[in-house]
C-alpha cells in the first residue's frame, strides 16, 4: 500500500493540466501577496514595516520600548504642528480658539518642531504623517503590552481573588462562567516562568491571516479530492482492483495517504511562500524567541517558540485539509455524478462560513462557531489566543475540542471511504444502482422508446433536430437540469420568502410619497408647507426647552421629561428632507414627478439590501453555470464519442454551436426567472408606481443626466445582466473546450468566476474589478 502512494501522486501531479492549475493558484496566491502588501491610502505597507525592523534591529532588546515611546512622541508632536498650521490657515474664531487651546496644551512644540515639520525630513518610514502615525502608535502598543506581560498574568490572578471575594460568584462554583475562571488562572499560572522579549508582529500575522490562502488551499484540495476517484471510475480502471479484498483495501489506503501527502504540500508550498514573501517585505524576527513576544498570540498559553508556533500552524493547516478532503473522498465514493463532491464540499464551506459569522463568540453554544470548516482554519487564533468552548457548563480549551473534532471527523471520513470502496458502491466494479437511479433510468428507457416508435411510425427525428438532440444530452444524460432547477429555486426562493425590512421611518416616507405622488399641484405643496411647519414649530419648542435648561430654570430631569414627546414628533425629519430635497427640485425644472423611490433604488442595487441581493445572485449564478454546463464541451472527449460520431469538422462546429445555443437561452431564461423573482421581492414592501417616469425623478441618476422612462431602464439592467450570464457561460464553455476535462473545467473556472466576488464580498474591494459584478450591477455603475 505504501508502495502505492507515489503513483497515486504521480497520476496527477506528473500530469500537465493538473499542474497548470497548481501553478495557477500558486501564482494567484503570490499576486495577492503583493498586492495587499502595498501601502494604502492610510495604511503603512510591509516595506515601511521592514525600514522600523532595521532600525529596532541595532537596538538594545531591552531599550526598544523606550525608543519606540520616543519615536512615538515625536510623530505625534509633528502631527500637533499640522493641526496648528491647518488651523491657521482658517480665519474663523473657532479655528483661533482651537489653536489657542493646543499651544497651551503642548507650550513649546510648535516652535521645536516646526521648521523640521517644513523641510519633510521627519518621515523616516513612509511618505505621510498619517502612515507614520498609524504604523509608530500600533507598534508601540505592541511592545507595550509584551513589557507588562508580567502586569497581564497579575490582573488575571487578581481578578480571580476580586470575583472569588464577591458573595454571589463565590456560592455559585458550578456555573460556566466560574468554572471558566478557576481554569484560566490555572493555565496561566504556569505560565510565570515565560520570559518574552518584544519582536514586531508584523511578518508573521500578516502571513498568517492572509484569507486568500486559506480559500486557495480549500480550491486545491476540492480538485485533488474528487479526482482521485472520478478519472479512474471514467476510464472504468477499478476493474483491475477490484479482483480481491488486498487489492481494493490497498488502493483506497493508498489513495487516502496520497491525499494526506497532497494535503502536507500545498500547505507548505503556499504558506511557505506567504512566509517567505512577509519576512523579505517586512524583516525577520527571531524565531527562538518565545510565542508571548508576538502582541497579537500574547494570550495564548502554549510554551512555544516562534518558529515551532509557526510549524505547528501549517501542520494543524494540513490536518484540516486532510479532514476535509477525507470526507470529500468519501463523498466521490458514495456519488458516480463528478461535481457532487464539488457541491458537498461547497456546502460544507458555506455552513461553516454561515455558523461562524453568526455565532458570537461569547454566547452559549460558541462551539458552533468554532468547531467547523471555518473555525478550525484560523489556526492562528487557535494557537495564539485563548479560549474556553461552553460545552454544557463546562469550559474546554478550543484547541483540545478542535483537536478532537479533528480527529473524529477525520477518521469517520477515512472510515467512510474504506468501507464504501471495499463495498464497491457507485464504482464500475459493482454498479448497483438505488431505486431511484433506476426509475430514472426506465423513465428514460422508455422515453427513447416512445421516440423511436414516433420516428419509425411517422418519420420523424426523434430528438426533433440536432438542438433538441444536444438539449437531451446536456440536461438529460448529464442531469444539468437537476442544478439548473436546485439553483433557480433556491435562488427565487430567497427573494421572495426574505423580507425587506422596513423602518419607522420608511414606513413614514413611503405613506407621504404614495399620498403625494404624480406631479406636483397646489394641494399637494400646502400639504407639505404645513408639515414643515409642524417641524419647525417642534423643533422651536426643543430650543426653548433646551434654553430653559441651560439657564437653570428647570433641572435636567424636568428638562428631558417635556422634551420627549418632541423628540418623538421629529424623530422622521431626516425623511422628510428627502421629500422636501424632490420637491425643490421639481420645482427648479418644472416637468418632475413625486416617485416613491426606494423600491427602484433595491432593485437597482443602491441600497445595502439590494447591492448584497446582487452579490449573492451573481455568486451563486457563476457556481450554477459552472457545475451545470462544465461538461459540454468535454463530455465527447472524455467518453472517446467523437470516435464513435465521425464528424467532419463542419459537423463539429454545428454540434458545439447547438451546445452554445442551449446553454445561452438556459442563461437568459433562468437570468429572467431571477430577476422577475427579485422586482416580485421588492414590490411586496415597496410600491413601484410611474415606471413611465423618467430616471431623473431617482437622485442618483441626476449627476448624471440619465433621463429615459424607469421601465426602459430596468429592461437595460436586465439585458446586461443576462449578457453577464451569458458571459459567464462562455468563459465555461470556453475552458471546457480547451481542457476536455470536466473537473479541471470546474475548479479553473471556480478559481476565475467565484473566488473574485466571494474575495470582494469578505471585504477585499479591490477583488469585484477582477469580476463581471460592476457590469451585473449596471444599475449602479452608470450612477
Amino acid at each position: 500500500m505504501v508502495k502505492l502512494i507515489p503513483f497515486e501522486i504521480r497520476k496527477f501531479w506528473g500530469k500537465k493540466n493538473f499542474c497548470l492549475v497548481m501553478l495557477l493558484i500558486f501564482f494567484v496566491n503570490l499576486f495577492f501577496l503583493w498586492f495587499l502588501s502595498q501601502p494604502g491610502d492610510f495604511s503603512p505597507g510591509l516595506s515601511d514595516y521592514k525600514k522600523l525592523n532595521q532600525d529596532l534591529s541595532g537596538v538594545n532588546a531591552g531599550q526598544r520600548c523606550e525608543w519606540l515611546a520616543q519615536r512615538h512622541e515625536e510623530i505625534e508632536n509633528y502631527s500637533v504642528v499640522a493641526e496648528m498650521l491647518n488651523l491657521r490657515s482658517r480665519s474663523d474664531d473657532f479655528a483661533k480658539r482651537m489653536e489657542t487651546a493646543l499651544t497651551e496644551e503642548h507650550p513649546g512644540v510648535f516652535e521645536k518642531y516646526h521648521e523640521k515639520y517644513l523641510s519633510g525630513t521627519y518621515l523616516r518610514y513612509t511618505n505621510s504623517l498619517e502612515k507614520e502615525s498609524a504604523m509608530l502608535k500600533g507598534v508601540y502598543g505592541d511592545f507595550q503590552k509584551v513589557e507588562n506581560y508580567g502586569d497581564f498574568l497579575k490582573e488575571i490572578a487578581k481578578k480571580k481573588e476580586n470575583l472569588s471575594g464577591i458573595s454571589i460568584f463565590a456560592a455559585d462554583t458550578t456555573s460556566f462562567a466560574a468554572r471558566n475562571m478557576e481554569k484560566e488562572s490555572e493555565d496561566y499560572e504556569t505560565m510565570k516562568k515565560i520570559t518574552p522579549v518584544a519582536q514586531l508582529a508584523t511578518p508573521v500575522s500578516f502571513a498568517l491571516e492572509f484569507p486568500v490562502s486559506d480559500l486557495l488551499l480549500y480550491l486545491a484540495v476540492l480538485f485533488f479530492g474528487g479526482a482521485l476517484i472520478y478519472e479512474e471510475r471514467e476510464k472504468k480502471l477499478f476493474l483491475v482492483t477490484f479482483s480481491s479484498a488486498r487489492g481494493r483495501f490497498s488502493t483506497i489506503g493508498a489513495k487516502t495517504g496520497a491525499l494526506a501527502l497532497h494535503c502536507l504540500m500545498v500547505t507548505f508550498c503556499l504558506y511557505g511562500s506567504d512566509f517567505a514573501w512577509s519576512f523579505a517585505s517586512a524583516g525577520f524576527v527571531d524565531l527562538s524567541a518565545p510565542l508571548q513576544s508576538l502582541a497579537p498570540y500574547m494570550e495564548s498559553t502554549l510554551k512555544l517558540s516562534i518558529g515551532g508556533f509557526l510549524v505547528f500552524n501549517l501542520l494543524l493547516k494540513a490536518l484540516v485539509l486532510f479532514t476535509f478532503g477525507t470526507l470529500l473522498l468519501a463523498a466521490a465514493i458514495a456519488f458516480r455524478q463528478n461535481f457532487m463532491s464539488l457541491l458537498s464540499g461547497g456546502l460544507c464551506l458555506g455552513i461553516s462560513g454561515f455558523l461562524y459569522s453568526v455565532i458570537p463568540a461569547n454566547s452559549w453554544n460558541n462551539w458552533l462557531k468554532f468547531l467547523n470548516f471555518y473555525g478550525t482554519m484560523k489556526t492562528d487564533r487557535l494557537l495564539g489566543g485563548y479560549l474556553n468552548l461552553n460545552f454544557f457548563g463546562t469550559p474546554v480549551s478550543r484547541l483540545a475540542a478542535t483537536l478532537l473534532f479533528l480527529c473524529v471527523v477525520c477518521a469517520g471520513g477515512v472510515f467512510s471511504s474504506i468501507v464504501l470502496f471495499l463495498r464497491g458502491k457507485n464504482l464500475s466494479a459493482a454498479q448497483r444502482k438505488s431505486r431511484a437511479a433506476k426509475l430514472y433510468g426506465e423513465i428514460r428507457r422508455q422515453f427513447g422508446k416512445k421516440m423511436r416508435s414516433l420516428q419509425e411510425e411517422k418519420g420523424l427525428d426523434a430528438y426533433g433536430g440536432l438542438f433538441r438532440h444536444e438539449s437531451w444530452k446536456i440536461f438529460i444524460m448529464h442531469r444539468s437540469i437537476v442544478i439548473l432547477l436546485l439553483f433557480t429555486v433556491f435562488i427565487g426562493y430567497q427573494h421572495i420568502s426574505r423580507p425587506y425590512e422596513i423602518s419607522g421611518a420608511e414606513s413614514y416616507y413611503q405613506d407621504m410619497m404614495m399620498e403625494l405622488s404624480g406631479d406636483l399641484t397646489d394641494e399637494k405643496e400646502a400639504m407639505i408647507e404645513r408639515e414643515q411647519a409642524r417641524y419647525e414649530k417642534a423643533f422651536a419648542e426643543i430650543e426653548r426647552i433646551e434654553g430653559l435648561i441651560a439657564e437653570g430654570e428647570i433641572d435636567q430631569q424636568a428638562g428631558s421629561a417635556m422634551l420627549e414627546p418632541y423628540h418623538r414628533e421629529t424623530a422622521f425629519y431626516p425623511a422628510f428632507q428627502k421629500i422636501l430635497a424632490q420637491c425643490e427640485w421639481i420645482r427648479q425644472t418644472g416637468d418632475g414627478q413625486f416617485v416613491y423611490d426606494t423600491g427602484y433604488l433595491l432593485l437597482l442595487g443602491f441600497s445595502e439590501g439590494g447591492a448584497a441581493d446582487a452579490l449573492t445572485d451573481y455568486i451563486l449564478l457563476a457556481l450554477c453555470m459552472i457545475l451545470a454546463f462544465s461538461c459540454t464541451f468535454a463530455m465527447e472527449d472524455q467518453v472517446g464519442a467523437w470516435n464513435v460520431l465521425s464528424a467532419t469538422a463542419c459537423g463539429k462546429r454545428r454540434i458545439q454551436g447547438e451546445k452554445i445555443k442551449v446553454t445561452m437561452l438556459t442563461g437568459l431564461l433562468i437570468t429572467v426567472v431571477i430577476f422577475g423573482c427579485n422586482i416580485l421581492q421588492v414590490a411586496m414592501h415597496c410600491p413601484m408606481e410611474h415606471l413611465g417616469a423618467s430616471t431623473m425623478n431617482l437622485m442618483p441618476y441626476r449627476s448624471a443626466e440619465l433621463d429615459m422612462p424607469l421601465i426602459m431602464w430596468i429592461g437595460i439592467v436586465l439585458l446586461m445582466r443576462i449578457l453577464v450570464v451569458m458571459a459567464l457561460i462562455m468563459l465555461v464553455l470556453l475552458i471546457s473546450a480547451k481542457l476536455k476535462n470536466q473537473l479541471i473545467t470546474m475548479c479553473l473556472a471556480g478559481l476565475l468566476l467565484v473566488i473574485p466576488p466571494l474575495l470582494y464580498a469578505m471585504g477585499l474591494d479591490f477583488a469585484k474589478s477582477w469580476s463581471l459584478l460592476p457590469v451585473y450591477q449596471f444599475g449602479t455603475l452608470v450612477a
